[in-house]
């Protein structure tokens, strides 16, 4: 019966498998290999029952990582993985989404440090920063406001400095 229902297991005939397996189990209990076997097919039950719900999850995360909605996204990738630690398209999810968070955070901390160099007086260093936003989110619009703001405080700053020579240069 083991043997029969290793065929099967390689056939993918996981229920047959199983049902041998447990009626082998019932003749003798104590058999290891029909013991082993059985385990194995109620994984692979469990994982082939369970694959078309971890991808519906993946999809869903897939549409709430486009959506920009990250912790949502991850919510669906590590729900797909419970259901199937294996599952690559979950894992890939997963990594997307975490590189998408970390890309998301470098972003903000630029621009908090351009918004920061703007009110210390040194519009340079932010428009540096601020470059780097536009390269990450071209269409970001508090990285352009911002590098409005510091080109202004540039462009007033180089202008104070002539008026500052020219009343030098005037005595």
């Amino acid at each position: 019966m083991v043997a029969q229902s290793c065929e099967l297991v390689e056939q993918r005939d996981y229920a047959h498998a199983r049902d041998l397996l447990r009626q082998a189990l019932l003749i003798d209990s104590k058999n290891a290999t029909a013991r082993t076997l059985l385990e194995k097919v109620n994984l692979e039950i469990r994982r082939v029952t369970l694959r078309p719900k971890a991808q519906q999850q993946v999809e869903k995360g897939k549409t709430l990582l486009d959506e920009g909605k990250f912790a949502e996204a991850k919510v669906a990738a590590d729900s797909a993985l419970q259901m199937d630690s294996n599952f690559v398209p979950a894992q890939e999810l997963l990594s997307l989404v975490q590189k998408e968070m970390e890309r998301v955070k470098r972003v903000a901390d630029w621009l908090d440090g351009a918004k920061q160099l703007i009110a210390e007086g040194m519009p340079e260093d932010a428009e540096a920063l601020l470059a780097k936003v536009i390269e990450a989110e071209p269409s970001n619009k508090r990285a352009r406001a911002l590098g409005e703001q510091a080109l202004k405080q540039r462009v007033e700053r180089e202008r104070r400095l002539q008026l500052i020579e020219k009343m030098q240069a005037a005595r």
